[in-house]
């Protein structure tokens, strides 16, 4: 098998470095217009570093004689930042067909996190010789993409030239147990051999036509091995099927295992220094850090596309496999859903759809709600710093499946912060001057636009009783406004006003409601000022609440879907617990 690799060109002398060299090469324009707050410190392959520091937006390198394999190639992005703790979406493209645009299919890394990031990816299956471009494009925000224009961040991008031969096409295809007992394809009676090799040397030739699996009966800690299905073909012995590698004493440190929803569950304990890394079509997609999780479920599982997952660790100065590899196909979802820069999360479907969100932060499930009458939802408690993952489930079988893909999200501080008080005065940090506009949304419509750069605080004229009301700051950059703060919410609620239901909770705080059996109503409990469940109370006239932790404080009332959102539509219930 010849081995695929890729150099970068040197440029020729006096190649202006910027937008001018990019236009010369008819790639798409990607360049971020502010960097006073983040931009790309550095980018290395396979450990050959390119500091390149703050350029403004954009960046070409005209450094030669870069070299990437076909697989398992490596690279590390390091962020530059005013202040430490953003939250940076970083994308990573190959034009592997020369054709000069990015793909999906040739986007080989998409990551969110405020640290530098490790990768390893492959060549993707389109590669073609010649001179082509890699872009790494690292955006404050949002998730990228590989063209446009953006606001805070950089891009930079590398030109190269691939030489590759072509890659065989194997008829048949093994897999390894977490024992390293390896499985094949095929047929009882196929003319094949397994070929075992232990440390670079073949150890053991054995015929497989009788078996699919086997596991090689001498294995020694710390030896390196890979396996392999030979066959005759033209009277000499050749490789026709993939590589499987595994190291007695590494490899075998976890177990994974795929349970149902495409959720991953790994063994070992919470606190162990291991990654997830996610192979989507024969691409590395996904690393991501495993210590506080001992499961997960990739947010992006595309209807037809073909996963590999396994774990990695940090041994020796470089990342080895501690895991078996898990491999599925993804169905086609359900639902399909998508958020916008609020964090509003939209679903496709009907209204009365046997659905609900469930809401994970940080890992941990926070939240799982009825979403039969809502096509669009917003997290109640988006707390900033915080990482957020939503989707669809419906109990299907006697068993919640998940029905959508995944949506991911992390809450960043935002350059200008927001913050109300009881009269609902709105105060905004920054100084007097600041190219900046108020933005009040009322019950879900744009109800004022107004010139923020020399008011610090502003109170809206018309906070009508009843309404709901959304709040942030915009800014115009590049031609068009860009949300620049934190939203802050509120409900104005007229004095005196009669709810029609009430609420009561006797000395072992079970809460009763007045109203009959069906009524279309959820009890919402909020702890300790934060709400931590909403509850169908259709078929309840009572409830207790199953978390009344020692020293908290309980609020509890009920609402109601009406003219498009939830509403209040009882008395509020305060208790203590001692």
């Amino acid at each position: 098998m010849k081995i695929n690799f890729f150099k970068c060109l040197i440029l020729a002398a006096g190649l202006a470095v910027g937008s001018s060299a990019l236009a010369a090469t008819d790639y798409c324009s990607s360049e971020g217009s502010n960097t006073n707050y983040e931009w790309i410190e550095a980018v290395s392959l396979n450990g050959q570093a390119f500091t390149s520091g703050n350029n403004n937006g954009y960046y070409i390198h005209p450094e030669s004689d870069i070299e990437l394999l076909a697989s398992n190639n490596t690279m590390t992005l390091t962020p530059g930042m005013l202040n430490t703790g953003f939250v940076e979406n970083w994308g990573v493209w190959l034009d592997a067909d020369g054709d000069k645009t990015f793909s999906n299919s040739e986007q080989v890394f998409s990551h969110a996190g405020s640290d530098s990031s490790d990768l390893t990816f492959d060549l993707p299956a389109t590669t073609a010789p010649g001179q082509t471009r890699l872009r790494v494009v690292m955006q404050y925000g949002s998730q990228p993409g590989p063209c446009g224009n953006y606001t805070y961040g950089e891009t930079e991008d590398f030109d190269l030239t691939i030489s590759t031969g072509e890659d065989p096409s194997y008829s048949h295809h093994i897999v390894m147990d977490h024992d390293f007992t390896v499985h094949r394809n095929g047929e009882i009676g196929d003319d094949l051999s397994w070929v075992i090799e232990k440390d670079g040397q073949v150890v053991l030739q054995r015929n497989a036509a009788g078996e699919l699996q086997y596991r090689y009966f001498s294995n020694l800690s710390g030896s390196d091995y890979r396996v392999w299905l030979q066959a005759l073909i033209d009277g000499q012995y050749q490789q026709v099927s993939n590589r499987v590698e595994y190291t007695p004493g590494i490899t075998d440190l976890f177990e994974l295992n795929l349970g149902s929803g495409y959720q991953f569950e790994r063994s070992g304990y919470l606190g162990d220094s291991v990654q997830w890394v996610i192979e989507k079509d024969g691409q590395v997609v996904l690393q991501r850090n495993a210590a506080d999780e001992l499961n997960y479920t990739y947010f992006d599982n595309t209807g037809g596309s073909q996963f590999r997952v396994w774990l990695q660790q940090f041994i020796d100065g470089e990342y080895r496999v501690v895991s078996n590899t898990v491999e599925y196909q993804a169905g086609q979802s359900q639902f399909n859903l998508s958020a916008d820069q609020h964090f509003e999360v939209a679903r496709n479907g009907q209204l009365g759809d046997q659905v609900q969100w469930v809401v994970e932060e940080n890992g941990q499930v926070v939240l799982q709600r009825n979403a039969a009458n809502e096509l669009t939802y917003t997290y109640y408690n988006n707390t900033e710093g915080n990482h957020y993952r939503v989707w669809l489930q419906e109990f299907v079988d006697g068993n919640y499946q998940i029905v959508s893909n995944i949506v991911e999200y992390s809450v960043t501080a935002a350059p200008w912060s927001l913050s109300m008080d009881g009269q609902y005065q709105l105060s905004r940090s920054g100084q007097l001057g600041e190219n900046l506009q108020w933005v009040i949304e009322k019950d879900g419509q744009i109800a004022l636009k107004r010139n923020a750069a020399n008011e610090l605080t502003y109170t809206y004229y018309n906070n009508s009783p009843g309404s709901h009301y959304r709040v942030w700051l915009e800014q115009f950059v590049d031609g068009y406004y860009t949300v620049v703060s934190n939203t802050v919410e509120y409900t104005v609620q007229a004095e005196g006003e009669q709810y029609p239901y009430s609420l009561s909770v006797d000395g072992n705080y079970q809460l009763t409601r007045s109203g009959q059996l069906g009524d279309n109503l959820q009890w919402v409990i909020e702890k300790n000022g934060s709400v931590v469940l909403e509850r169908n109370a259709a078929n309840e006239l009572s409830y207790t609440y199953y978390s009344n932790t020692s020293g908290s404080t309980i609020e509890v009332y009920l609402q109601q879907f009406v003219d498009g959102s939830y509403q209040q539509v009882s008395n509020s219930i305060t208790y203590s617990i001692p």
